[in-house]
């Protein structure tokens, strides 16, 4: 019985093709998604299964369709289109490239020649206040100086180190504290 339901159902597919593709484009708002549905409701014919009666052959294909092209809509929302795939791969790589890794690194192998060319309490001084972000009166009382000795050996040492590698100087003194300018 199933053999000749679907032997009824493809001839009907086949007779009223045109009538259906207008009916569902006019459902739908696209031909090629009503052309789309009616191909998925042939290959559901071919698929093995029972079926049941069906009183009108053309009715049943229509709602099938329909509903073939209900899935294919919700089949298509999880998927990104062209359009989003191209914009999801443009995403720039903000990672240093290999020549900026290498400027990186040569910049650093000169400052940690520069700071060991320091004399050691200079050296002390500039890493402790930078890093550490020790006061200077703290830093005075570490090494047993005045505070304007640690400001003196902090502006030495950032000028050193701002000489040996090429840059100017980016730091302004006050009595109190290295700042930015």
């Amino acid at each position: 019985m199933t053999d000749a339901i679907r032997a009824v159902l493809r001839r009907s597919l086949r007779t009223s093709y045109r009538d259906l593709i207008q009916r569902l484009t006019r459902k739908l708002g696209s031909p090629d998604l009503a052309q789309e549905a009616l191909h998925e409701t042939w290959l559901r014919l071919e698929r093995p299964g029972a079926l049941s009666d069906v009183a009108n052959p053309e009715a049943y294909l229509y709602r099938s369709a329909l509903n073939a092209a209900t899935n294919i809509r919700v089949s298509e929302g999880r998927r990104l289109n062209a359009m989003e795939i191209e914009v999801a791969l443009d995403i720039p790589d903000e990672a240093p490239g290999p020549d900026v890794i290498a400027e990186g690194r040569a910049d650093f192998t000169r400052l940690e020649r520069a700071l060991a060319d320091l004399p050691e309490r200079q050296r002390a001084v500039l890493c402790a206040s930078l890093l550490e972000t020790i006061s200077y009166e703290a830093l005075a009382a570490r090494h047993g100086v005045t505070v304007r000795t640690i400001h003196s050996d902090i502006r030495h040492a950032v000028e050193h180190c701002a000489d040996r590698l090429g840059v100017e100087t980016i730091f302004t003194f006050d009595r109190r504290r290295l700042s930015r300018k």
